[in-house]
């Protein structure tokens, strides 16, 4: 509840800067065969254990960029290559697939909702390489955990990128070093 004497100003809104993560679409992820023959991955609700997917030919990852907001939910941004610009983007489930040869594969879903709060796009983040022509089997799906999963990823992308920058760790008395 606001005051005449409150000082402070309400908190910004998406004032955190905007990240980027490369991601396919859900169309482009197919279901070859199970009970949702011939979707694309949908969100948690609406894939079923054991349905087993592809990955098409002519896919392509595109930078899907969105800014936090300080309720810790996320809008897509500006600039991004998908989404509409200031659309809810919520982060769904991680999902577990299994490839023929054994290789589990785990996959974010992200979704993103109109202004009405229906479904407008399902994103998916794969934390492994995905090949096409190979089938990707759903053992496992996690929707309490998906969180940590993702902070986790956030982390060893963000060190990837630092390391291939060309930083090293500072020192306390050390500017960072440059290749």
């Amino acid at each position: 509840m606001s005051s005449e004497h409150d000082t402070n100003p309400p908190p910004a809104i998406g004032s955190a800067p905007a990240q980027s993560i490369p991601v396919f679409t859900g169309p482009q992820f197919r279901v070859i065969n199970g009970a949702n023959l011939g979707d694309g991955l949908a969100h948690l609700a609406e894939v079923e254990l054991d349905d087993v997917y592809e990955l098409s030919a002519s896919a392509t990852r595109a930078r899907l960029s969105f800014r936090p907001l300080d309720d810790g939910s996320f809008r897509i941004a500006e600039g991004s290559e998908l989404g509409t610009q200031g659309a809810p983007l919520y982060l769904d489930s991680a999902l577990i697939f299994m490839t023929p040869d054994g290789h589990n594969t785990e996959i974010l879903v992200l979704v993103e909702t109109d202004a009405t709060g229906h479904l407008a796009q399902i994103y998916m983040l794969p934390l492994a390489p995905l090949a096409p022509d190979t089938e990707y089997q759903l053992v496992g799906t996690d929707r309490d955990g998906a969180r940590a999963v993702c902070a986790g990823r956030v982390r060893q992308l963000f060190t990837r990128h630092a390391y291939h920058a060309g930083f090293r760790r500072a020192g306390p008395n050390r500017a960072p070093q440059t290749r």
